[in-house]
């Protein structure tokens, strides 16, 4: 393994940890209060994804919101 890939590995890691935690705040909201603090961190993954290169997972994670739930439209 090359330090690129630990690089790598690190990355995917923290894209995954911040997926996982978006969406618990999204399910976790009550009357969207919880919806504020998502989408900061949602901007953040896309800044992330952008720079390093990960815009699969940003993109799934778009298009789950958008199909599963009405955070986009109230944002």
């Amino acid at each position: 393994m090359t330090i690129g890939d630990n690089k790598n590995d690190r990355v995917e890691e923290a894209v995954e940890q911040m997926v996982a935690l978006i969406k618990r705040f999204i399910a976790s909201s009550m009357n969207n209060d919880q919806y504020g603090k998502a989408f900061e961190c949602l901007v953040a993954l896309r800044e992330v994804c952008v720079i390093d290169d990960e815009a699969v997972p940003f993109n799934n994670l778009a298009k789950e919101l958008k199909k599963n739930s009405d955070f986009f439209a109230l944002m």
